[in-house]
């Protein structure tokens, strides 16, 4: 199902889901993606329409099934993602800009 676009908070709301593959697209407000995938093993795809989020730590850590493109981001945010890719525990490469 699709998540509201009026959601901001978006903190620990997959961590741990071991069997995802594919989320939601995450909407345009989200502020907070701290340990939002965290541990999400199998998941092979994300696309997110929101700004790097300035609340992201641990977001995409223990996400092994990534590969690099997987992760859709807005092209005009797409330095920012890549930028903070550590922090997010996610490697840079897995960004792609996508309009």
């Amino acid at each position: 199902p699709a998540i509201p676009s009026g959601v901001t908070n978006m903190h620990g709301c997959f961590s741990g889901c071991t069997n995802l593959t594919q989320a939601p697209v995450i909407p345009s407000g989200v502020t907070n993606m701290s340990w939002c995938f965290y541990g999400c093993s199998k998941i092979t795809s994300v696309t997110l329409k929101c700004a790097a989020p300035s609340q992201n730590g641990s977001a995409f850590s223990g996400c092994s099934s990534l590969t690099a493109g997987s992760i859709k981001v807005p092209s005009v945010h797409f330095g920012a993602y890549k930028a903070a890719a550590a922090g997010m525990g996610a490697d840079p490469e897995w960004f792609a800009a996508e309009d």
